[in-house]
């Protein structure tokens, strides 16, 4: 019976705790703040990833139209277009 104690404190802790953080995430609309954010958030990745998606097509028809000059600007090295 010792043991009983603890267990139900815990339990009407938490419902108590679980009652009052959505009451006050209810009252500060945080569900509808979050959302928002999320949907810019994936809005500004998927810009993102349509800008990457074209560096990369344009970086590959650079290398496919002079492989050299490729090479030398992906390393660094100097090249003078010979």
């Amino acid at each position: 019976m010792a043991t009983i104690g603890p267990i139900v404190l815990v339990v009407i802790a938490g419902a108590a705790l679980t009652a009052w953080l959505g009451s006050f995430a209810e009252r500060h609309q945080l569900t509808e703040r979050l959302a928002q954010l999320l949907k810019d958030t994936e809005l500004q990745i998927m810009s993102d990833i349509r800008q990457i998606k074209y560096e990369t097509r344009r970086v590959l028809n650079y290398a496919d139209k002079d492989p050299i000059g490729f090479m030398h600007k992906l390393f660094g090295v100097p090249y003078f277009g010979r």
